[in-house]
């Protein structure tokens, strides 16, 4: 916002964000600012798909385990009158991996603060926080400019907090669709994973607590930056305060806040589980719209969530079509299920 278009002699385009002016044309400090601006903004972009490219390399290798057990090749040998079916040692060797990493990872800890949840859930918790937290401080330029305001007395105040805040912003969007994912009755993960939907679900509300805390504090940097840091006020802030994607931002924080608060084990109690469902299905969907109007040049991340949204509800309709037109019940329903899932039972 600070360019100036209307004597804009070349354009570059960067994804996800505005187009960039060069040459520079404003003072040495705002130039020196923008150009930390926008590297911060390549950074987080590439950051958050690295993250998902993680997670696709985790699942792949999930998936590659599951078969592999499941349809790794058989040798017979014959010995007298005896058969038996021995498999590779390669084989051997994953299943006696499988099994201690059931040993080890699959009892429960921390069940004081966390609940009854397994160390291989609290260590993907760990896995994820860990990221967001060292990506979201890396490459950041921890550096104050103070630049002056054409025809007037006063400064500008301009610091990292701008691309940390739009770096935190830009985690939250990307997790957004992983999040949905955690929550699919109808999974994607348990069909890859072999692990039944319901042990995603403390992943699904951390997650989620991940991305309120995300928001908050990308919304209180902006704030900041936008209501002390820049001058004159409070004009600045005001006219900020008029723009839509900025009243996109507000309304998607207020059902991000709902969301939050209203998923609490406390505030279920009170208002019982029907009302936590359905309205949680319905403002996260109006969240995700909000979000799409706040930032309509990272809606790829929205689109994606759409996507994970209308899968998870088609199958889950699909399938209740199914059962009550008989197609899918008693022992079919069972080995369609087992099929699918395999470690269920």
């Amino acid at each position: 916002m600070i360019q100036d278009f209307t004597n804009a002699t070349g354009l570059v385009y960067y994804w996800g964000y505005g187009n960039r002016i060069l040459p520079c044309k404003n003072d040495a400090g705002s130039c020196e600012y923008l150009e930390a601006i926008y590297h911060g903004h390549q950074l987080s972009v590439l950051y958050s798909w690295i993250m998902w490219v993680v997670i696709a390399a985790l699942l792949l290798l999930a998936l590659t385990i599951q078969l592999f057990t499941r349809f790794a090749p058989t040798s017979s040998r014959i010995d007298g009158e005896s058969k038996s079916a021995s498999r590779g040692g390669l084989y051997r060797g994953t299943r006696g991996f499988l099994a201690s990493f059931r040993r080890r990872l699959l009892p429960e800890s921390l069940a004081g603060m966390f609940g009854h949840v397994s160390r291989v859930q609290l260590l993907a918790l760990a896995g994820i926080c860990a990221y967001l937290f060292i990506f979201t401080m890396v490459g950041i330029v921890y550096k104050k400019w103070v630049t002056p305001i054409k025809k007037s007395t006063l400064h500008n105040t301009r610091t990292g907090l701008g691309p940390w805040s739009d770096r935190i912003g830009i985690m939250a969007y990307a997790l957004t669709p992983l999040t949905l994912l955690l929550a699919s009755r109808e999974s994607l993960l348990s069909l890859v994973t072999g692990i039944p939907h319901h042990h995603f679900m403390f992943l699904h509300r951390w997650s989620g607590r991940i991305i309120y805390v995300q928001s908050a504090l990308h919304t209180i940097g902006w704030t900041v930056i936008e209501a002390k840091l820049y001058q004159p006020q409070p004009t600045v802030y005001k006219t900020l305060m008029a723009h839509q994607y900025i009243i996109f931002g507000v309304v998607a924080m207020l059902f991000l806040t709902f969301l939050t608060i209203f998923s609490t084990t406390a505030v279920i109690k009170r208002t019982g589980y029907e009302f936590f469902r359905k309205t949680h299905l319905i403002i996260a969907t109006l969240y995700i719209g909000a979000c799409w109007g706040h930032w309509d040049l990272l809606q790829c991340w929205m689109i994606a969530s759409f996507a994970i949204l209308a899968i998870d509800m088609g199958s889950r309709w699909i399938r209740f079509g199914l059962i009550h037109t008989g197609f899918k019940n008693g022992s079919h329903g069972k080995h369609l299920f087992l099929s699918m899932h395999p470690h269920s039972y």
